[in-house]
């Protein structure tokens, strides 16, 4: 990850960008780049667990950012661009480990709502090797991270429509993370959250 957040492409405080770009380049240092992700194919459990607690933790905190930026921005896009965009990922080319950026990846800052269903119930042997988790989910969710972090216009812009019909949910994107909780400072999530009034206060006019 190369890209430092630039003012004038956002809308939320930059020192809130600053707290995304330090935990993506822990990220980098501890896990390494995307391709780097895919190429180890498989880890065990207890791999599995780390990557994923802290791929978490900044897909939450990106999801507190995106709403600030959702709040702010201004409806300027025209949908057919954003639709432009998502068929040019539909026909992108197969897999290819080391290059990242022909990856097609989303993501989802708010999720679809479903019907709650019955869980289903086993009926076979789990596989032998289930002990072993594939390494291209998260792959494709750091780089999924890094697409956002660098161009987050769009993505603001899809979360401004949804909540625009449906503003309650936005309390969906705030909820408490625990493994925010425990990789960031607690001083930058209580201010990251302050913000995040929705809708804003009205102003004070006594």
């Amino acid at each position: 990850m190369t890209h430092r957040p630039r003012a004038a492409a956002r809308t939320a405080p930059i020192e809130f960008w600053r707290i995304a770009e330090a935990l993506l380049h822990m990220l980098h240092n501890i896990f390494g780049p995307p391709e780097h992700v895919a190429a180890r194919r498989t880890l065990a459990p207890n791999q599995h667990r780390l990557f994923h607690a802290w791929i978490t933790a900044a897909e939450n905190l990106m999801r507190r950012l995106l709403l600030l930026e959702a709040r702010a921005c201004v409806q300027t896009a025209t949908p057919s661009a954003d639709r432009a965009a998502s068929q040019a990922r539909r026909t992108s080319p197969a897999f290819d480990p080391e290059n990242p950026d022909s990856w097609r990846v989303s993501f989802v800052a708010l999720a679809q709502q479903r019907r709650r269903t019955a869980p289903r119930r086993r009926t076979h042997a789990p596989f032998p090797y289930s002990r072993l988790y594939l390494t291209r989910p998260l792959a494709e969710r750091i780089e999924a991270l890094i697409r956002v972090f660098n161009d987050p216009a769009p993505y603001a812009r899809r979360l401004a429509r949804r909540l625009n019909t449906k503003p309650k949910r936005a309390g969906e994107l705030t909820g408490h993370c625990r493994y925010m909780a425990r990789f960031l400072d607690p001083g930058d999530i209580a201010a990251i959250d302050t913000a995040l009034a929705w809708p804003p206060p009205a102003p004070d006019t006594s």
